[in-house]
This record gives C-alpha cells, structure tokens and sequence, in this order.
C-alpha cells in the first residue's frame, strides 16, 4: 500500500533542513546516518518497514555511539529506528564506553572489520572468501 506523496515531502523538507546549514563544511557522522534515517523512513509502507539499514563508526566518536540514546538525542526517536548501529572493533581494544552504551539502549554493535575482511561468513575458509571476491570483481 503506498503512503502516497508525504513521505517524499517530509524527506526532501528534512534534507534541505539538514543540509542547509552545511555549505562547505564536512559531514559528521550523524548528519550522515541522520540522512540516511531518514531515507529509510521515507520508504515505509503500509507500516511495514521496506529498509534494512546499518550503519558503521568509530567507537571514538561519541555523537555516533550516543545516537540511539534518545536521552542524550530525544529527537532522533522519531527516525532513528530505522538502522542498526555499530562500531568497528578491533581485537583487544578498550571497549568500555561502547559497553556503556550498550548496557543502557542496547547498541551499537560491535562489528569486527578485519574478522569480516578475512574470512566474510563464519566459518568460511579465508582462501574462499577471497575467491569469491575475485569472482565479483571479473
């Protein structure tokens, strides 16, 4: 069932509302994920969520982990939703302010880039995950 016009009304007003006030400058995390968010609002249909966003940072940056803390960010509770956040990890780090996130909304996740690179799936052979890659790139 289609939601009609608004939506793409309220995206394109939420764009140039986001946008408008970053001539020249460089986007933040959260003006990245805040558009892509909103993206993803956008195509809801029929209440049914046609997305599956996720979106990855730095466990350094702060605005990123503390974006679906609605206490710290209560007006991204309207859009926020639409990703799953997490951070790019890597083996050994300190991980005690994205626990602390966590603990109190339940991400971001935690996403072990190298792990990824390596070996793609788990417990896929690294030899084949590279063959595969190959294969996409022919």
């Amino acid at each position: 069932m289609s939601s009609g016009p608004g939506p793409l009304r309220e995206l394109h007003d939420n764009i140039r509302r986001i946008l408008g006030g970053t001539p020249g400058k460089l986007l933040t995390s959260t003006i990245i994920v805040d558009l892509m968010n909103y993206i993803g609002k956008c195509v809801v249909s029929g209440n049914v969520r046609q997305t599956a966003e996720i979106a990855f940072g730095s466990p350094s940056d702060a605005a990123f982990m503390d974006l679906k803390n609605y206490e710290v960010n209560p007006h991204r509770a309207e859009y926020g939703w639409t990703s799953n956040n997490s951070v790019i990890c890597k083996l050994g780090m300190n991980y005690d302010e994205v626990c602390k996130r966590v603990n109190s909304n339940g991400e971001p996740g935690f996403f072990f880039l190298e792990n990824a690179q390596n070996f793609g799936r788990m417990g896929d052979p690294a030899v084949l995950h590279y063959l595969l890659c190959f294969i996409v790139v022919l």
